[in-house]
C-alpha cells in the first residue's frame, strides 16, 4: 500500500495552493463576452465566431465557436485543419499555467502548443471527451519540447519568449498512423465543432506538480511520469470507444485514472504519455499501480529520442485487484523493428511512455475492459 505520509504531503500542498490562490495574477484572459479575444484559425475553410447557445457556453453569456472539417494535413502552406491560435505581441514573463474549458462535438486528442521566438515549440496532449465541458488546467511543466522538428538552446520553455498559444484537433494524426498500416481503431474524420471558453493564463501553478506517492526502498529516489491526480488526462488516446476519467473512489490513495475501452478484433488499444527528454536520466526501473476488470496482460513501452522502442509485458491475473509492478529497464526488450545505436535502453533518452492492450490482435477477438492506473514513476539510486 502506498504511504499515508504521501497523502498527507499532497493534502498540505493543496492547502497551500488554496491559501495562495488569491495572490495569483491573471496575465491574459479570453472570456469571449464581447469579442473573439484575438483568436484566429489557421484553417482557411473553417468558421470562427461567437455563440450564445446556452448549452455551448461554459460561463458568462457567450463562447468561441469553431467549426471545420477534419482532414489530413497535405500542405502546411494551405493551412492547418482544426487549428486555433492566439498570437502574442510579446512574451508572458512569469507565466506558469493555463486553464480553459473546451467542449467538442466528437471525442478528440487535443494538441496544445507554445512557440518561442527562436522557433522551438513545446506541446502538451490532452484527451477531450465529447458532449461535455472538459475543464483543463496545465502547468508549463506539462509541455515538452517537440524534438521532431525543433530544438532549444536551454531545453526549457521560457515564458518571456513565447509568441503564441495554439489548440489543434489532432484527430488527423491518429488517422495518419492508421493509414501508415498500424492496427489502430481510429474514428473516421468528419465534421467537427469546438467550443472554447474561460481561457486564463496565470503566473501561479494551476495544479500541484506530479509527485510520486510510491513507497521507496532505502537509498532510492523516484521521478514521476504521471501521478494520475490531474483532471486533465495528458495522454494521447487511440481507440474509438474509449473513456478516460479521473476516479478518486477506486484509487489506492489520492486519485487514479480509469480507462474504459472496447477494441475490435485485429486492433490494439493504447495510451501514450510524452515525456521531456532527460527527465528519467539516472533511473533504473519503472514502477506503477495497475488494476484490470478482467485477467490478461498489458504491454508497457518506451520510445527513445532516436525512435528506438523497448517494452515489457505485465501479467494481470487478479481482476479488480490493485497490484504494484516494478520492472527494471534492463528487462525491457527491444521492438523487432527498432534499431538502436548502442543496442540498449537509455533512460535519459526516453521521450514517450505507452500502455497497450494487445489481446484483441493476438487473440483475434474483440475485447471490452476497464483499466485503472496510478502513480507511474521511474526509480533509481537516491544520488542520481
Amino acid at each position: 500500500m502506498k504511504s499515508r505520509w504521501s497523502l498527507l504531503t499532497v493534502t498540505l500542498f493543496l492547502l497551500c495552493v488554496v491559501t495562495n490562490a488569491a495572490a495569483q495574477n491573471v496575465l491574459l484572459e479570453s472570456d469571449f463576452e464581447d469579442d473573439d479575444g484575438g483568436w484566429v484559425t489557421l484553417d482557411p475553410d473553417a468558421e470562427l465566431g461567437l455563440t450564445a447557445d446556452v448549452e455551448n457556453v461554459f460561463s458568462g453569456t457567450s463562447s468561441l465557436e469553431f467549426s471545420f472539417t477534419q482532414r489530413l494535413v497535405t500542405n502546411m502552406e494551405e493551412g492547418l485543419p482544426g487549428a486555433l491560435v492566439l498570437p502574442f505581441e510579446v512574451g508572458l514573463p512569469g507565466l506558469q499555467s493555463l486553464s480553459f474549458a473546451i467542449r467538442t462535438a466528437t471525442t478528440i486528442p487535443l494538441f496544445i502548443g507554445m512557440e518561442e521566438t527562436d522557433g522551438s515549440n513545446y506541446v502538451a496532449i490532452v484527451h477531450c471527451t465529447d458532449g461535455q465541458w472538459n475543464e483543463l488546467k496545465l502547468n508549463l511543466s506539462d509541455f515538452t519540447l517537440n524534438t521532431d522538428d525543433s530544438s532549444d538552446e536551454n531545453g526549457q520553455l521560457d515564458p518571456d519568449q513565447i509568441t503564441g498559444l495554439a489548440l489543434v484537433d489532432a484527430s488527423f494524426f491518429l488517422q495518419m498512423l492508421g493509414d501508415a498500416g498500424l492496427p489502430l481503431d481510429v474514428t473516421p474524420l468528419g465534421e467537427q465543432t469546438i467550443w472554447l471558453d474561460a481561457v486564463i493564463l496565470s503566473d501561479a501553478p494551476a495544479v500541484p506538480a506530479d509527485e510520486p506517492e510510491t513507497e521507496l526502498e532505502q537509498g532510492e529516489r523516484a521521478v514521476a511520469i504521471d501521478a494520475c491526480n490531474s483532471p486533465a488526462f495528458r495522454w494521447l488516446v487511440c481507440g474509438s470507444g474509449v473513456s478516460a476519467t479521473l476516479d478518486p473512489d477506486y484509487a489506492v490513495t489520492g486519485g487514479c485514472y480509469r480507462l474504459d475501452y472496447q477494441v475490435p478484433a485485429g486492433k490494439v488499444f493504447f495510451v501514450m504519455r510524452p515525456l521531456a527528454v532527460g527527465l528519467l536520466a539516472g533511473t533504473r526501473a519503472l514502477k506503477l499501480w495497475v488494476a484490470s476488470g478482467s485477467a490478461g496482460a498489458i504491454y508497457v513501452a518506451v520510445e527513445e529520442q532516436d525512435g528506438s522502442r523497448y517494452g515489457a509485458l505485465i501479467p494481470l491475473t487478479d481482476p479488480m485487484e490493485w497490484q504494484q509492478v516494478k520492472i527494471d529497464f534492463a528487462a525491457f526488450e527491444a521492438s523487432p523493428d527498432s534499431q538502436d545505436e548502442n543496442g540498449r535502453l537509455d533512460p535519459e533518452q526516453i521521450k514517450n511512455f505507452a500502455i497497450t492492450d494487445l489481446r484483441s490482435i493476438l487473440m483475434g477477438t474483440s475485447i471490452e475492459n476497464t483499466l485503472w492506473i496510478d502513480d507511474i514513476c521511474a526509480v533509481g539510486p537516491e544520488a542520481f
